[in-house]
């Protein structure tokens, strides 16, 4: 029985394959996880797994200049509204996506799937086009691209953050506790906006979207000679999500460490319906199309792409 190597963050998404309620048939799923950087970085430049979560961003990047040894299902372990990722030092007065204009903002990457979105968010909600803002980097991008960054002399974005070398900054991970506390209300940073969680919502009933960061990745090299498997892992991913749903609604015993976890799942239901993670092409074709749209105004790609292009065959009518 041939080996699979499959590199994904540890979340109640990816969980089942670990503790193998889900299993595929004909092949040994060794589950392996990282840091998403370091999974990013290896199955970029070393094609290190056989099936990877990845940079959704990334991804399209090498797509687009024609890199055939990857091929994504629309499995998108990560998704997130990212209002609330946005940060400035404690005694700053900016208090809204448009003070942010003429600043100086600070991403890790130009390149990451988050930061365009945040991009995004700048345009659409602070009416601040790209040329209006100055744009600093923290470390390499995992693949070359020209982007109008200057690279921060600090470490990370924090410190570039509490140095004064830029404005605001944007990180998926949370800050070190000993800048920003554990209930998120002190500290020498804090959050840009005053209720970020509110205006995360308000953007969903805007636009429909809960914003795609990560996809599922298989060497095509495997698909070539099992092209059955990208349907057979679609399927298992959807049932491990139906899971993690069921597991997360369940009253009997917190699948949480939050008390009231069941409460947000109700909520967010009531907000985003049943299925309000989908996988599968016909409820993400809107997002994609539209992440795709904001990449070509980063300078990213020159066109989007189809997504027969992006997607193994067996999954375009998902």
């Amino acid at each position: 029985m041939k080996e699979i190597v499959f590199a994904t963050s540890l979340t109640d998404r990816t969980l089942s394959f670990f503790v193998k309620q889900v299993e595929l048939q004909g092949f040994r799923l060794k589950c392996h996880t990282a840091p998403v950087e370091e999974i990013f970085l290896k199955q970029a430049r070393e094609l290190a797994f056989d099936v990877a979560e990845f940079s959704l961003s990334s991804y399209i990047i090498m797509k687009s200049r024609g890199y055939s040894s990857l091929t994504a299902i629309p499995v998108f372990p990560s998704r997130s509204f990212r209002h609330s990722n946005i940060y400035v030092r404690a005694d700053s007065s900016l208090e809204s996506f448009s003070d942010l204009v003429e600043k100086r903002f600070g991403f890790p990457e130009y390149q990451m799937t988050a930061a365009v979105w945040v991009r995004a968010l700048l345009r659409e909600e602070g009416g601040i086009s790209n040329d209006q803002i100055k744009w600093f980097t923290y470390r390499d991008e995992r693949i070359p691209i020209k982007a109008p960054v200057t690279r921060g002399s600090a470490p990370d974005v924090f410190s570039g953050l509490l140095t004064n070398e830029v404005d605001a900054v944007f990180s998926a991970r949370r800050p070190p506790a000993e800048i920003f506390s554990l209930d998120g209300k002190g500290g020498k940073i804090r959050r840009l906006l005053k209720d970020p969680w509110g205006a995360e919502k308000n953007y969903f009933l805007k636009t429909k979207i809960f914003p795609i960061m990560h996809v599922i990745t298989i060497k095509s090299e495997l698909l070539n000679k099992a092209p059955n498997l990208a349907k057979e892992l679609f399927d298992l991913f959807c049932e491990a999500k139906k899971q993690a749903i069921s597991n997360v609604l369940e009253t009997a015993y917190l699948s949480s460490i939050l008390p009231w976890s069941v409460k947000e799942a109700e909520e967010t239901i009531a907000l985003m319906g049943d299925d309000y993670w989908p996988y599968g092409l016909k409820k993400n074709a809107h997002t994609i199309k539209k992440f795709m749209e904001y990449m070509q105004k980063d300078g990213l790609i020159d066109s989007p792409l189809s997504l027969d292009e992006l997607f193994h065959a067996s999954t375009l009518d998902t």
